[in-house]
């Protein structure tokens, strides 16, 4: 019987074969209007206006070709003999695609995607997440097992969904690539790159599923959208905002609060981006505790400690040496970065520099 592993790396081979020859279709579309562009006199350093001009020309000239329309007779040939290999790309594609779907519906998650609750995700688009992430299970410190997601956080790192810290700024991998060594943010070396691991490709898969949510779900991903929106509204308003076309500014669209705006009347760009950031997020977050329904197994932090409830100053520092009690009335200490209980001798405090590493 085939594993879990197994089923997963399977799955990967069958996407990334599909992707493959997605792209290999792409290419040959664009180099099909390319030619026909360059034929009706587009150059490099033509206007914008000019270049998008002509290349509406070039695809104007194989859509009706495509259609079965008299005349375009010096492209006819080209344009016929390009889209017989297309087709055979196409069908190719429909073949993985259709292939993968049917791995997908094998994984423990199958049911949890096809729920109403996940409408606007299906199989496929999981079957795009395990291809570009592998097994899912938190394994932390067993990669040779597969899978290493101890947390959704890895999982969002891993789609390109979680910021990244250089030089005490904070941005989203997007930022760092379009604006990076410009607007005062300072551009990432190779080093920070490779650190990151930030990939276009993965972010693209993860904003066309956001996509297909954000038109097909009206559950728990479009209410984590809508509030993201209202909180940007009243938290940031400079982020170029304007009348929401669909409730015309009113925040009331069919006698209900707007499923666009969330009832605010406005929009931005800005604002849709952030919403749309968080509501994939919220995806990821619950295909993991789907995947893994007896959470992480990762090592718990300390009893009464926390974000909100930090361990005591005596054993905030890097280096500390010394125990202190925590609000839970147990001694810790920290070495490095690790929180752990100490062995309490009796002593209120004392030292451990003999029972620890040094710097």
């Amino acid at each position: 019987m085939e594993t879990l592993a197994e089923t997963c790396t399977r799955l990967g081979n069958c996407y990334q074969s599909y992707r493959r020859t997605q792209r290999s279709r792409i290419v040959i579309e664009n180099r099909l209007r390319a030619e026909i562009a360059v034929d009706l006199g587009y150059y490099s350093r033509l206007d914008e206006a000019k270049r998008e001009e002509l290349f509406a020309q070039a695809r104007g000239i194989i859509d009706a070709i495509t259609s079965g329309e008299e005349g375009h007779d010096a492209y006819r040939d080209l344009v016929e003999s390009t889209h017989l290999a297309l087709d055979q790309f196409a069908a190719r594609e429909k073949g993985f695609k259709s292939t993968a779907e049917k791995i997908a519906k094998k994984l423990p998650v199958a049911e949890w995607a096809t729920a109403p609750e996940q409408k606007g995700f299906g199989l496929f688009s999981l079957a795009k997440i395990v291809g570009e992430c592998g097994d899912l299970t938190s394994r932390p410190g067993k990669p040779e097992e597969g899978g290493n997601y101890e947390s959704p956080a890895k999982l969002w790192k891993r789609m390109c969904l979680a910021p990244f810290s250089f030089r005490e700024q904070t941005h989203m991998g997007c930022t760092w690539r379009v604006y990076g060594g410009r607007k005062e943010i300072p551009a990432l070396p190779a080093s920070e790159w490779s650190a990151y691991g930030y990939s276009g490709r993965r972010r693209s898969v993860m904003y066309t599923i956001g996509e297909s949510l954000l038109k097909a779900n009206d559950g728990p991903y479009r209410e984590r959208y809508l509030a993201a929106k209202v909180a940007a509204y009243q938290n940031h308003p400079d982020w170029n905002w304007t009348d929401c076309t669909k409730c015309e500014g009113n925040g009331k669209a069919e006698g209900a609060t707007c499923r666009t705006c969330g009832g605010t009347g406005k929009k931005s760009k800005h604002a849709h981006l952030h919403a749309m950031l968080l509501m994939e997020k919220l995806l990821l977050k619950n295909l993991w505790k789907a995947w893994n329904p007896r959470g992480s197994s990762m090592r718990r932090p300390c009893p009464g400690t926390s974000r909100r409830n930090p361990p005591p100053r005596s054993v905030q520092g890097r280096f500390q040496r010394d125990v202190r009690e925590t609000p839970a009335g147990r001694t810790y200490l920290r070495n490095r970065h690790n929180i752990r209980p100490a062995v309490n001798h009796g002593a209120d405090t004392f030292s451990v520099t003999e029972s620890i590493r040094g710097p």
